[in-house]
């Protein structure tokens, strides 16, 4: 009997696990998608100074404090006795990420100007895939920060 509680127990902490992460990355990508919607990659710049990025954007820095936040209310025992949960997190919000970032590097594509906000998203692009490190979607990172670099004019890279 006791047996049998302990793996109903194992399996309603391993859904709940799935459950809390889901909700995690959903509203981190939820945030994240604000800052690269059409409303944005059409807002009209040119009345502001065209320097370079100097840090991640508003929205990513938001997206990423989330997660912080969801892995702060996770229990603290379950992170010492099993890093997992933080790394599955990190995945599975890279993997989120990568189809938001390539669904706005198509919508950036057909736009004329914008390179303020295309600078920006090789800056953020840049970031994630120095997050994520050496997991599985660190070459589809490189790539799509490849792909964000050549939207933006060559000049920029160069100085």
């Amino acid at each position: 009997m006791l047996k049998t509680w302990q793996s109903r127990l194992a399996t309603l902490q391993a859904r709940s696990l799935r459950l809390w992460q889901e909700m995690a990355v959903r509203r981190a990508i939820e945030t994240l998608r604000k800052g690269t919607d059409k409303s944005v990659a059409s807002r009209d710049y040119s009345s502001q100074t065209s320097a370079l990025p100097t840090g991640p954007s508003t929205y990513l820095l938001q997206s990423l404090n989330s997660l912080l936040h969801s892995l702060h209310a996770l229990p603290l025992h379950r992170l010492h006795t099993n890093p997992s949960p933080a790394t599955s997190l990190l995945e599975e919000f890279s993997k989120e990420a990568l189809t938001v970032a390539g669904e706005f590097l198509e919508l950036l594509r057909g736009m004329e100007g914008g390179e303020e906000i295309k600078r920006q998203l090789v800056w953020d692009v840049t970031l994630i895939g120095m997050i994520v490190g050496e997991s599985e979607d660190r070459e589809k990172w490189e790539m799509t920060t490849t792909k964000f670099q050549q939207l933006v004019s060559v000049d920029l890279f160069q100085s």
